[in-house]
C-alpha cells in the first residue's frame, strides 16, 4: 500500500509540467534568448563570406529543315529552308545529351576556352592530352586536374521532360569568385550551344552534326529531279543571363535558421531539466496535490524530515521499547 501511495505521489502529469514551466517562465525566456543569440552569431559568422556567383541558362532545342534540289544528279541552286516537323524528344535523348555534356571530353573543351592556354599545353603530347607521358611534370598534371575539378564542380545540367521535352538547363555556380564565374559562364554558354546544335565548317561549308538526335533525311524523286530534306538541331537560350550573386541573403537566412534551432534546442533542454529537478524534489507537495494523489481528504501535511540517521532512529526505537 505504501509503495502504491508513493508511486502515485511521484507521478507527474501534464498539468504538473505546465505548473513547473510557468513557475520558471522567466528563466526559460532568458535561456531561449541566449540560445537564439548564440545560434544567430554562429550562423552569421559561419556563412557571411560564403557567396556563389554564376547564372542558370535555359536552352530549348528545335528542329530546322533544309531542302536541296538535284537534277540529273547535279545540285541546282542553294539549299532552301523548309517546314520542320514538330519533333518531340524522348527523355532518354535528353539523358544522353546531359551525360555527354558532363563527360570529360566536353569538360576539356570548356577548359580550353576558360583556363590559361599553358594549363592544357603543358599536358598535351602529340596533339592529345596525355597525363601518363613521361614528359608531363607532376606540377603541370596537378594544375590541369585542379582546373578540371573546378570546371566539373562549377557546372551542372538538368531537365524536366514532363514540363518541356525539348528543353534543358545549365547552371554555373562558382564560390567566392565573381570574375571566374563570369568567364566560365561565357565559355560554357558558347560551347554548349555549339555542341548541341553543331557547328559550321567554314572551309567545306558543311554543318557538323551536334550531340542531339535529329530526324533522318528524306528524299523525294520526280523523274530525273529529286529533293533531299535534311534536319538539324537548333539550340537557343530561352533567356538572357548574366553572372550575378546566386545566393543573395544567404547569410541572413542561415542566421535566422541557426538562431531558431539553437534557441529552441536550449529551451527544450531547459524545460526537461526544470521538470526533472522539480520532480526529483522529495519534499511533500501542498496538501491539495497530496490529497488528490492519495485519493483521501487531508487537513494538512507535515514536511518530511530526513536528517535523522538510521542509527538515531534505531536508538529511539530501542529506548521506547525499554
Amino acid at each position: 500500500m505504501d509503495d502504491i501511495q508513493e508511486q502515485k505521489q511521484n507521478e507527474i502529469g501534464i498539468a504538473d509540467i505546465f505548473r513547473i514551466l510557468l513557475k520558471k517562465i522567466r528563466l526559460l525566456l532568458i535561456v531561449l534568448i541566449v540560445g537564439a543569440i548564440v545560434g544567430g552569431l554562429f550562423g552569421f559568422f559561419r556563412y557571411k563570406d560564403e557567396k556563389f556567383y554564376g547564372s542558370e541558362v535555359k536552352y530549348e532545342i528545335s528542329i530546322r529543315a533544309t531542302t536541296t534540289f538535284y537534277e540529273n544528279g547535279v545540285q541546282t541552286g542553294e539549299p532552301k529552308p523548309d517546314a520542320a516537323p514538330n519533333y518531340v524528344y524522348k527523355e532518354e535523348h535528353l539523358s544522353m545529351l546531359v551525360d555527354h555534356l558532363n563527360s570529360d571530353n566536353f569538360l576539356l573543351e570548356i577548359l580550353k576556352e576558360f583556363a590559361p592556354e599553358s594549363v592544357v599545353q603543358n599536358v598535351t603530347v602529340n596533339g592529345e592530352v596525355d597525363l601518363d607521358d613521361d614528359s608531363v611534370t607532376e606540377e603541370a598534371k596537378a594544375k590541369f586536374l585542379s582546373y578540371m575539378k573546378f570546371v566539373s564542380s562549377s557546372i551542372s545540367y538538368s531537365y524536366d521532360h514532363s514540363v518541356n521535352p525539348n528543353a534543358f538547363s545549365m547552371l554555373v555556380s562558382v564560390k567566392n569568385d565573381e570574375e571566374a564565374a563570369a568567364k566560365l559562364l561565357k565559355a560554357a554558354k558558347k560551347l554548349v550551344q555549339e555542341e548541341v546544335s553543331g557547328t559550321k565548317d567554314e572551309e567545306g561549308n558543311i554543318l557538323r552534326p551536334g550531340r542531339i538526335i535529329v530526324p533522318a533525311s528524306t528524299k523525294t524523286v520526280e523523274g530525273n529531279r529529286w529533293a533531299v530534306t535534311s534536319y538539324t538541331a537548333e539550340c537557343d537560350p530561352m533567356t538572357i543571363n548574366r553572372s550575378h550573386e546566386l545566393n543573395a541573403g544567404y547569410a541572413k537566412k542561415k542566421t535566422i535558421l541557426f538562431a531558431a534551432l539553437f534557441g529552441l534546442g536550449a529551451l527544450i533542454v531547459a524545460c526537461v531539466i526544470a521538470v526533472i529537478a522539480d520532480n526529483s524534489d522529495e519534499r511533500l507537495r501542498d496538501y491539495e496535490s497530496f490529497s488528490k494523489s492519495l485519493g483521501v481528504p487531508v487537513l494538512g501535511v507535515i514536511p518530511s524530515i530526513d536528517r535523522l540517521s538510521d542509527y538515531e532512529y534505531k536508538q529511539k526505537h530501542k529506548e521506547g521499547k525499554e
